[in-house]
């Protein structure tokens, strides 16, 4: 699911400025780490969440049975927002008012992200947030030094779509689109790769 030697690395750095005292006061001690995450346990993504949770606890445990990071054991808060924006923005507020994590990551869902990011930004430093569930480029465009992304982003998957499909011949390609951030976000980034090919949408249609 991540890309184990970034991951790690990157909560490296995490815990180094820990180390150097940014962010100490929050969700870090000299016994652990404290990371929140807020996802869809309930909700339309009900069946993906089990994966998420279980694939990030696998590997850190891992990491904790060797010892943790500078000695600092890794421990989790996970809390259901039902894949609901506005509940990710309570459930975030209670992860860093309540629980006190050092960072937050795993959130999921492109409005859910959006949502969250102005309270982010206001911690002083602003509080860190990697690997969200999300390719948007709302989320990555203009870059925030303290969101450290893993996946890639709906751009990207639809050029290398549209590149597949227009190398083996296909000139005509319709697009089926959820009317929300998610689906505007890939349907851009199809019309973008099209565009680039002097090419059109042949067909947009999205539920009613």
């Amino acid at each position: 699911m991540w890309n184990k030697r970034f991951l790690l690395g990157l909560l490296g750095i995490i815990a180094a400025l820990a180390w150097n005292g940014v962010r100490a006061e929050s969700g870090v001690s000299d016994k652990e780490i404290v990371l929140g995450q807020s996802l869809g346990l309930t909700g339309p993504l009900a069946q993906l969440a089990p994966d998420i949770v279980n694939g990030s606890k696998v590997y850190f445990d891992a990491v904790n049975e060797k010892g943790g990071i500078f000695g600092r054991r890794i421990r989790v808060v996970t809390l259901d927002d039902g894949y609901q924006p506005t509940n990710t923005v309570k459930t975030v507020r209670q992860l860093i008012e309540d629980d006190r994590v050092f960072a937050l990551f795993n959130l999921t869902g492109t409005a859910n992200v959006a949502g969250i990011l102005p309270m982010l930004e206001k911690e002083k430093p602003p509080l860190p947030l990697f690997a969200p569930f999300t390719g948007a480029d709302v989320i990555r465009v203009p870059a925030a030094s303290h969101v450290f992304h893993i996946r890639a982003s709906y751009a990207d998957e639809a050029e290398k779509l549209v590149q597949h499909l227009t190398t083996i011949g296909v000139q005509r390609i319709g697009v089926l689109w959820l009317n929300n951030g998610f689906g505007k976000d890939g349907l851009a980034g199809v019309e973008k790769a099209l565009h680039k090919r002097a090419q059109a949408v042949c067909q947009r249609s999205h539920p009613a």
